[in-house]
């Protein structure tokens, strides 16, 4: 009854309620020659609960024309960027070997650079084409982004665990977090 006056509409307008804007996430999904990327893009939209507040952009890198194809048939739902720079990386003859790594390295690198130089993002989410999300995987990182956001020792928030495997976990600590 006190507050009777905040809750009853003046001159019958509603009540204004201020909603923050909520973070726009991309996701990055890192493609190169797999045309089985088609799994790891319909689990991202089938958990995926908005669209504008979480865009896919799929980076190709390779010019593989079947993959290519798999990831335009998708149309809108996703942004399909290609790395215009497919030529070999002078390296050190030793490291011939590595020549794979040089050019992933310069996928990521021109990669992110279009989502935060080029799309103006101030975070990114990446996966790699094979991976197939959780259904809790955008709860999970859109509830850790404050928490990457406040504390400047974190560089980065991850749901890899290489220690994931039974005997190494605590099934009753699901809110767990290291």
């Amino acid at each position: 009854q006190t507050y009777q006056s905040v809750w009853v509409p003046v001159n019958n307008e509603r009540p204004k309620v201020d909603v923050p804007r909520q973070p726009v996430i991309p996701i990055l999904v890192i493609a190169c020659n797999r045309v089985t990327v088609k799994r790891c893009l319909d689990k991202l939209l089938q958990h995926r609960p908005s669209a504008e507040l979480y865009p896919i952009i799929v980076s190709q890198d390779c010019g593989h024309a079947e993959t290519a194809a798999v990831i335009s048939s998708y149309g809108a739902q996703v942004t399909h960027l290609k790395q215009p720079d497919l030529s070999d990386i002078a390296v050190w003859p030793e490291h011939k070997k590595f020549q794979g790594y040089y050019k992933i390295s310069r996928h990521y690198h021109w990669a992110l650079n279009q989502v935060f130089k080029t799309l103006s993002h101030t975070s990114v989410i990446v996966v790699e084409d094979g991976l197939e999300v959780a259904p809790d995987f955008f709860e999970y990182f859109r509830a850790l982004l404050p928490l990457l956001q406040s504390d400047p020792t974190l560089w980065c928030v991850s749901a890899w665990n290489d220690n994931g495997r039974d005997g190494f976990i605590d099934p009753a600590k699901t809110d767990l977090l290291y």
